[in-house]
């Protein structure tokens, strides 16, 4: 059996009043089921983010990687993204804004670029 995501925590459009980071545990087959702005999407583009450094809807646009786009998803000045998979290898993905400015972010793991 291939690997699959066991796991996904991000601060990533999170639902907690205090930008806090949330965390979801996942099966080989989860179904994500809830109103609108339940966070359906955030789990989705967390999933993204982690795989492959970029996510798909995010402001009117098809794919985006560009970091100061998806630090404006996150509350503060740092957005990251940490998925486990069940072989027990990680992928990450962590942007963050220092003095102003957006730095180059971090991307490690299957759909990371070397």
């Amino acid at each position: 059996m291939r690997p699959y995501i066991n796991q996904i925590q991000s601060n990533l459009k999170s639902p907690c009043a205090d930008g806090a980071d949330w965390s979801l545990e996942i099966a080989p087959k989860t179904l994500l089921v809830g109103s609108n702005t339940s966070h359906k999407s955030a789990v989705v583009q967390a999933v993204e983010l982690a795989i492959a450094g970029s996510a798909d809807d995010i402001v009117g646009r098809s794919i985006v990687s560009d970091a100061a786009l998806l630090l404006t998803l996150a509350p503060g000045d740092e957005l990251g993204v940490t998925a486990r998979l069940s072989d027990g290898s990680t992928a990450n993905y962590n942007a963050r804004r220092e003095e102003g400015k957006v730095k180059r972010p971090q991307h490690d793991g299957p759909g990371a670029q070397s």
